[in-house]
């Protein structure tokens, strides 16, 4: 199985108290294992950095759990295409349009992980929460 992790997906990492942490957090241990492919953009990896940041989450934390992770994941490129796709579709929130659009650049995706309800506007692949990726791994 070939996942796309949304954002939120990446905050869940760090913030004990989302809902979807500990299924998050085995989602990527599943990834770590070999288990599945996760994949993610950079834009992810630096909105969360940017994020965590403001809401003081320790430096430390951050770092040394992303120098862990980051070697395991496939990172979906933004180019020019996916940014115009991404910012000329009809999407009510452009940047999960851009997202989108990354991950079905990068092929193969089974499924996208997200605890946002925006992604469902597509129907080309579908939309899981951790929960539910969780339990198509095992």
């Amino acid at each position: 199985m070939r996942f796309f992790l949304d954002t939120n997906v990446l905050f869940d990492l760090y913030e004990e108290e989302r809902p979807s942490h500990k299924d998050s957090f085995l989602l990527v241990k599943q990834g770590l294992m070999g288990q599945v492919t996760l994949v993610v953009t950079a834009a992810s990896v630096m909105t969360m950095l940017y994020s965590l940041q403001r809401y003081k989450v320790p430096r430390e934390l951050v770092i040394g759990r992303l120098n862990m992770i980051l070697p395991h994941l496939d990172i979906a490129q933004v180019n020019a295409p996916e940014l115009i796709a991404g910012i000329n579709s009809d999407w009510n929130d452009i940047e999960d349009a851009i997202q989108f659009h990354a991950a079905m650049a990068s092929g193969g995706i089974d499924a996208i992980v997200s605890n946002d309800k925006d992604f469902a506007q597509q129907k080309r692949v579908p939309v899981l929460t951790p929960k539910q990726a969780l339990k198509r791994v095992k």
